[in-house]
């Protein structure tokens, strides 16, 4: 989807490279997802894991803020790098890419092929004091996002419907749809930009937009 001309580019983007062609075992009904989710089973015990630690220096990612106006590095390669994990992986699971997700926060070190999910964090110049008030910042952040976590779970429920047919065309002729990207891909996109704007990786208030 192309962004406007008066539309700012928000700092957190996330883009799919389209393969080839996608291995057709996964779209077996049934069979195919039971499969990719015991592949994912030590994922999912990492994630689950590092949420606990994620929460925990948020408790102080806020002081670097408050104090200094900067957001602190190790916020991005941690937070952020959970996040992109965490996208990563939900990609794979949803078929977006067939390619097994790296066990790891950052992209793909130089002279490894990238993965085919690339998140990536724009850092600002400056962050706004307020958000990082203790208790204030984070509860006026919660009510005014209160729209987008509305939005969020309907769009979970539609994804997950989507989800259940996607497989048809892939079966039939080795392809995942296009609408699949701009949906699925759009629906991750837009829930890491809301998880981002929450903990503090950006002040940019979250776009209500899939695409870029």
């Amino acid at each position: 989807m192309a962004m406007s001309a008066d539309e700012q580019a928000y700092d957190v983007q996330v883009e799919f490279t389209v393969p080839e062609w996608h291995n057709r075992f996964w779209a077996i009904p049934i069979l195919g997802i039971v499969v990719k989710l015991i592949l994912l089973i030590p994922h999912m015990i990492i994630l689950s894991i590092l949420s606990y630690v994620v929460g925990l220096l948020f408790l102080i990612t806020w002081i670097p803020v408050l104090f200094g106006g900067r957001y602190p590095s190790w916020g991005y390669e941690l937070i952020g790098g959970y996040m992109r994990w965490n996208t990563n992986a939900n990609a794979y699971l949803y078929g977006l890419t067939d390619r097994y997700p790296p066990f790891r926060f950052g992209k793909a070190p130089e002279g490894e092929v990238p993965y085919e999910v690339d998140v990536d964090f724009n850092v600002p110049e400056e962050f706004n004091l307020f958000w990082a008030i203790p208790v204030i910042g984070i509860l006026v952040k919660l009510i005014i996002l209160i729209p987008h976590l509305i939005l969020i779970y309907v769009l979970a429920i539609v994804v997950t419907v989507l989800g259940l047919v996607t497989w048809i065309p892939v079966l039939l002729n080795g392809h995942y749809p296009s609408w699949g990207y701009e949906i699925i891909g759009g629906f991750l996109r837009y829930y890491l930009r809301v998880g981002a704007y929450t903990y503090g990786l950006t002040d940019q208030y979250p776009p209500f937009r899939l695409g870029r």
